[in-house]
């Protein structure tokens, strides 16, 4: 296996700010509120500002968005760790999403969707469109996207500048 990937992070620079968190039995800060960590390798941290690659995430989508509106800029994106193998990226990435914490468990800013999820969502990507979903996934796609709408939301109205995590 070859050692070339790498986490990284997206951070939303409409929201400046002190956020510290205990990630890998370390302390890191950064000056902006992060809204999502990812796994790639080569440009793969890029993916997501393209817009043919986009849908799977439409919260992720929506902040990209609203931060290209407000700040004329893209999302500010940080290599965490580099150099790794495959699944010692994935776990690492799994380690930050857990300590950063997700918006959807109410435990931190991260719109991170849940590994089941996004197995449906690769069905998805496959060409099958919303028609050719079972009643129970498109229920279960809706339900997902609204428990993460709401506390994006909620964490909106509150408009907090500073997310602790873990120490």
């Amino acid at each position: 296996m070859e050692a070339k990937y790498y986490n990284y992070i997206l951070l939303d620079t409409r929201k400046p700010g002190i956020y510290k968190y205990g990630v890998n039995g370390r302390a890191i800060e950064f000056k902006y509120e992060p809204f999502y960590v990812g796994k790639g390798c080569n440009n793969q941290k890029y993916f997501y500002l393209r817009e043919a690659n986009r849908g799977v995430n439409l919260i992720r989508d929506n902040i990209i968005d609203k931060i290209r509106d407000k700040t004329r800029e893209e999302p500010l994106i940080i290599e965490f760790n580099t150099n790794l193998e495959e699944k010692e990226a994935y776990n690492l990435g799994q380690e930050l999403i857990e300590d950063i914490g997700k918006l959807s468990l109410g435990q931190g800013p991260l719109v991170n969707l849940d590994k089941r999820f996004k197995i449906d969502c690769e069905f998805m990507r496959k060409g099958l469109t919303w028609k050719d979903m079972s009643p129970r996934l498109r229920k279960r796609v809706l339900w997902v996207e609204n428990i993460i709408k709401r506390r994006y939301e909620e964490l909106e109205r509150k408009n907090k500048k500073t997310w602790v995590g873990k120490y």
